[in-house]
């Protein structure tokens, strides 16, 4: 009984630590609780944040309009 409630308590810490990361609450608290805590925390450490996400979205649009400025500046 004490490892089932402990398994429940480290897979709500595991959600509740994954909110602002590409994995929601929800997602990381099941991926927990039916594989495993350890595992749960492993895909929230490699999952992105949602600002690194942001940023590389900008980026990649940066990205195009230069290489768009470019060709036509080619022509």
């Amino acid at each position: 009984m004490d490892t089932f409630l402990g398994w429940i308590i480290f897979s709500l810490a595991i959600g509740s630590i994954s909110v602002n990361r590409n994995i929601d609450f929800a997602g990381a608290f099941f991926l927990s609780l039916f594989l495993s805590p350890f595992i749960g925390l492993i895909f929230k450490l490699v999952s992105k944040s949602d600002d690194q996400v942001k940023f590389e979205t900008e980026l990649l649009s940066n990205a195009k309009k230069q290489t768009q400025g470019f060709l036509k500046a080619s022509d």
